[in-house]
């Protein structure tokens, strides 16, 4: 294994980590908040300090079953497969770009669609795009599009903030 690979391996609990430092700072800060104002920070931060636990918890399970499943497999004499098998038979097939470098890009382009034409717009759009690259299928993705929507579009009517309008509904559109 080399350096760099080793290094990845031994930092991927540090994003969830940090997740979760941070959704706790972000729901003790809300605290402060008066009224309805700390509903929204309160329960983002919840969910997010929730999530990322169970990535953790996730995190830390799966590397010990992972030591266990190698060491049974090397006291039950199974070989090992090669790896370039089941690179020919991936889902996906090969693409231009992995997923890490996929959700890079999406979610730089749903940051700038969020400033450009809305929250409430960018959101259906990102999950359609998502979906479509893990090759679902079209109902589901448009279920799921419409679903988001109607998320936002709530989120936008009880918060009084207009999440539908971004630079270029003044400047293109």
């Amino acid at each position: 294994m080399t350096e760099l690979k080793k290094y990845y391996k031994d930092s991927e609990f540090l994003v969830p980590f940090l997740g979760l430092v941070l959704g706790i700072l972000m729901f003790v800060g809300a605290g402060s908040f008066t009224g309805l104002s700390r509903i929204w920070p309160q329960v983002i931060s919840g969910v997010l300090s929730v999530g990322a636990f169970i990535v953790l918890v996730k995190y830390f399970i799966i590397s010990a079953n992972i030591n266990v499943d190698l060491v049974d497999k090397l006291f039950s004499g199974d070989q090992y497969s090669d790896d370039s098998e089941k690179s020919k038979n991936a889902p996906h097939g090969e693409r231009m770009m992995n997923n890490f470098q996929f959700m890079t890009l999406t979610l730089i382009l749903f940051l700038v669609g969020i400033f450009l034409i809305g929250f409430l717009w960018s959101s259906p759009l990102y999950v359609a795009i998502y979906l479509l690259w893990h090759d679902y299928d079209l109902p589901i993705v448009v279920g799921e599009a419409g679903l988001i929507f109607i998320v936002s579009y709530v989120f936008n009517l009880i918060l009084g903030v207009d999440l539908s309008t971004g630079l270029a509904w003044g400047v293109l559109i």
